[in-house]
């Protein structure tokens, strides 16, 4: 009689042999494990665009709030001032704009003034000293 061969149950399948199919299976393992990571990598990248697009969304609003907090404190300074020594809102308030095109000038001018001097200074001079060494070779 003949002998019935059943197939071979998951857990009691042999893997194959040999150097070529280890490495096709690990290629294979590999390539998931990379899909897998790209993939945790998208998602936690949009999550962090949605984070990143609501504190931008937050810091505009944040920035509008302030401006408008402050051109109010200035309005309530300018009508203080015209109450307290009774002359007009709007000479204050092109006084107090003055003042801030004032504060403006002095801003730009240091602006300009730090961009005059040269950037790197360390650097600059480190250079040089390369070029000239390497000037003195090739004479």
């Amino acid at each position: 009689m003949a002998e019935t061969v059943l197939p071979p149950s998951a857990g009691e399948r042999e893997t194959p042999q040999g150097a070529v199919p280890e490495l096709l299976r690990f290629a294979g393992t590999f390539g998931r494990h990379i899909q897998g990571l790209v993939q945790l990598a998208s998602l936690e990248g949009k999550e962090a665009a949605m984070v990143g697009v609501r504190l931008l969304a937050l810091l505009i609003a944040s920035i509008v709030l302030a401006i408008f907090g402050y051109v109010l404190i200035l309005l309530f300074i300018a009508f203080l001032l015209a109450i307290v020594f009774g002359v007009s809102w709007l000479w204050i308030s092109l006084g107090l704009a003055l003042l801030h095109f004032v504060g403006l000038a002095i801003c730009a001018f240091l602006v300009v003034k730090s961009l005059r001097s040269p950037f790197f200074k360390a650097t600059a001079a480190e250079l040089r000293r390369d070029f000239d060494a390497l000037k003195g070779i090739g004479s």
